[in-house]
């Protein structure tokens, strides 16, 4: 994550006004809406063919013997159809409509979240205002869901759709300027510290594999435990696939943190010593 560079990809981030950069959707994104919007445009086609043969009968005075299939095919395709539409609506809203701009101190965010009818939601963040963050792939079925989870200094919280971005862009994106900010802001009583992350133990393959980085310096763990030596001020980032923890280290007090996998959701709890 330390090497992330804004012009990594050129078509997923561009400039744009002077120093506001924007990370585009994720070509991808695009493809849900466009199968069901052919699976829709088939159906409705069934119909019309019979509707099509149909008029011609009326017009032309002879018996068209398939009224049945016309009023059942109808039926049919409304039950099916309708669904469909409306999941091409909310896949447009939930996959589509997103925004994300940045500047080196501050984050835009236009997006909607995921309920039954989704509502827009628009945030400006600054970099200095974040404590803790979790990126991550939300799994239910055979569905999935990428979301930011941030904890800002003053404890508000938010979570965030971030369906619309390459998760692994987004997480590049929000570690970097985290840790830009460790060198330009000015930490007053600096107080060194020791940390000990507690791994989980999975029930048949053993320890999870974790990156573990601190500011630019990464690391690797597969073990039980693993100490670091950090500062206040510092960001730590635990990384297991995609799903990512960033803190930023406030309190030298918290310096155990627990790792909890049991029900396949990467989990972290703080604790003192």
């Amino acid at each position: 994550m330390n090497n992330y560079s804004k012009n990594e990809k050129a078509t997923i981030a561009k400039q744009e006004e002077g120093n506001r950069n924007v990370i585009k959707c994720y070509w991808t994104n695009y493809l849900q809406p466009i199968i069901l919007s052919f699976m829709v445009l088939y159906l409705f086609s069934l119909i019309a063919f019979d509707l099509f043969e149909y008029i011609r009968a009326m017009i032309y005075d002879y018996d068209y013997p398939r009224v049945g299939k016309l009023i059942f095919m109808s039926i049919l395709v409304s039950l099916i159809g309708i669904p469909l539409i409306y999941f091409i609506i909310r896949s447009i809203f939930v996959d589509l409509k997103g925004k994300l701009e940045y500047t080196d101190t501050s984050l835009h965010y236009e997006g909607y979240n995921f309920d039954f009818f989704p509502r827009k939601t628009i945030v400006d963040l600054n970099f200095s205002e974040i404590a803790y963050m979790h990126i991550y792939v939300d799994k239910f079925g055979k569905f999935q869901r990428e979301v930011m989870r941030v904890r800002k200094t003053d404890g508000t919280k938010m979570e965030l759709n971030i369906c619309y971005f390459y998760i692994e862009d987004t997480t590049k994106l929000m570690y970097q300027h985290l840790i830009d900010l460790v060198n330009a802001l000015q930490q007053q009583d600096v107080k060194k510290f020791q940390i000990t992350i507690h791994n989980h133990k999975g029930f048949i393959f053993g320890y999870l594999n974790l990156n573990i980085y601190v500011n630019k310096e990464m690391s690797n763990s597969s073990e039980s435990t693993y100490t670091v030596n950090v500062k206040t001020g510092d960001i730590l980032a635990i990384k297991r696939g995609s799903d990512t923890h960033i803190f930023r280290l406030q309190d030298p007090s918290l310096t155990h943190y627990y790792i909890d996998d049991s029900m396949n959701t990467f989990k972290i709890t703080t604790a003192k010593e």
